[in-house]
């Protein structure tokens, strides 16, 4: 599946990053992948970077092609003492 990222957002984004994923039109279909390659050239068609994710094998068959979805990039995960 192929993403749109702000160029500006480029030096934080990097291959191996989990991407919550979910149909604009179907919130219950939801899943997790990983990025795999983030290219870097500006997608001149969108004005966006184009993130290649990885999606898991068991949702590869039912997704329809074209499907919008919208991604949400995890940058940085932890634990503290609150």
């Amino acid at each position: 599946m192929v993403l749109g990222v702000e160029p500006e957002d480029a030096g934080r984004v990097k291959a191996g990053m989990t991407v919550r994923l979910r149909s604009v039109f179907d919130d219950k279909l939801a899943f997790t992948g990983r990025i795999r390659t983030v290219r870097r050239m500006i997608n001149p068609k969108t004005r966006l970077l184009d993130v290649v994710v990885a999606l898991p094998d068991a949702l590869r068959a039912p997704l329809p092609a074209g499907l919008p979805v919208q991604g949400e990039i995890v940058l940085a995960t932890g634990s503290s003492w609150v």
